[in-house]
């Protein structure tokens, strides 16, 4: 055996892992975009938080294969360059490398059966969620298979907000589905890094010497430190209601995001005694169509101002509400960060400038894992983080709208 073979035959794996690293060919880089410099810039401003990452999960009833499901995720990994990338930085300049190949090693976890066991698989749920991310080291998906039997398993994915967003885990989970049951899928156009055409002088004028952000009153101090913990309530609205709002809004002419909208105003107008209302508003961010089937950080956040006068019929807001909302979505593309620094508004180091509320409506149906003869059923992750004081999440479903705190 000659002498760098001894030495090679001597190394750690994880020796072993750093030399082939430093032998590997240079890897393609892009320019990244606003959004993307936006969330490097947050997490690295609060780089424990998890607050920046999502954590779909799922429960997984019969035989399930889970060779073909590991080879399912990898395979999806290879067809999207953002799931093989990390980010570089280099003085002022943010990179982002894409890797040509990279795998996500599932971690298979069996917690010991007894009735201590879904509290010991939640512990572990937020434990791996609260795991950070390093931007620097790909791949930022990680991917955990919890085993309650061997029929009955929970999928949780973990993956960074800087290459995925609401839309791209739709996506996620219907191509996991396809390439588990071995249905083809199309050839991928990739989306090319861009930074929109600004629309910031309408921004300018429609939030124009801002107020102070609304939210209502804390029962102690605002922390000095940004945190992010949280806590989620789900309500529904009863099916013959549902048919009530959707027929007055088939009559008025108005989505039912606009009703929603409108009414939550209404309601903080209400409680916070305040009529000068901006909320903000994520928004997919998918203009072009080589953008729809690819994975990555589309998705803007708008703020939607509106000034009510609590003495107007709700016909009349309505039609006062509905030119402003068509003309916030049409300048939609202007990334939130160009708004800030165009209007720059009073600054807390703990708090987003312009809102401290949300609003989200989702008239797409939420996402479905479908694997051959198997039940899978999304279930709520035990951990909640905010980003706000809050949001209000409604999502359209079949016969009824699930609302979400």
């Amino acid at each position: 055996m000659s002498n760098n073979a001894q030495k090679l035959e001597s190394l750690s794996l994880e020796e072993r892992r750093k030399l082939l690293q430093r032998n590997e060919p240079p890897q393609p880089s892009k320019t990244c975009t606003k959004l993307e410099q936006r969330m490097y810039f947050l997490q690295d401003l609060h780089p424990r938080s998890n607050a920046y990452t999502l954590y779909p999960c799922f429960e997984i009833k019969g035989p399930l294969d889970i060779k073909q499901l590991k080879h399912s995720i990898n395979q999806l990994v290879l067809r999207h360059p953002n799931l093989r990338c990390s980010f570089q930085k280099s003085g002022p300049h943010l990179r982002k490398v894409i890797h040509e190949q990279a795998h996500v090693n599932i971690q298979h976890h069996q917690p010991p059966k007894g009735p201590e066991q879904d509290l010991q698989i939640n512990a572990l749920l937020i434990k791996e969620i609260q795991k950070p991310f390093n931007l620097s080291k790909g791949p930022l998906l990680r991917v955990h298979l919890i085993q309650k039997d061997p029929n009955t398993h929970q999928l949780l994915i973990h993956i960074h907000h800087i290459i995925s967003d609401g839309w791209s885990i739709h996506l996620m989970i219907k191509e996991i589905s396809a390439l588990y049951n071995q249905h083809p899928l199309a050839p991928l156009k990739q989306a090319q890094a861009s930074n929109p055409k600004s629309n910031i002088e309408f921004w300018k004028s429609h939030l124009k010497n801002p107020a102070p952000p609304v939210t209502f009153p804390l029962q102690h101090n605002r922390p000095k430190q940004h945190h992010t913990q949280g806590a989620e309530l789900i309500g529904q609205v009863p099916k013959q209601l549902r048919a009530k709002i959707q027929s007055w809004c088939d009559q008025k002419k108005v989505t039912p995001f606009l009703f929603y909208l409108l009414i939550f105003q209404t309601l903080l107008a209400k409680y916070t005694q305040k009529t000068d209302l901006i909320l903000g508003h994520p928004i997919a961010n998918r203009n072009n169509t080589q953008d729809l089937n690819c994975i990555g950080l589309f998705s803007n956040t708008v703020a939607l101002r509106q000034q009510l006068n609590q003495d107007s019929r709700l016909d009349a807001l309505l039609q006062d509400t509905k030119p402003l909302l068509f003309s916030a979505l049409q300048a939609q593309s202007t990334p939130f960060d160009d708004i800030i620094q165009a209007i720059n508004p009073q600054r807390n180091p703990n708090e987003n400038p312009l809102f401290l509320i949300m609003f989200n409506f989702q008239n797409e149906p939420s996402y479905s894992l479908n694997l051959d003869k198997l039940q899978c059923q999304a279930i709520q992750a035990p951990i909640a983080h905010a980003l706000v004081d809050l949001t209000l999440d409604i999502w359209d479903q079949e016969d009824t709208y699930r609302l979400q705190w």
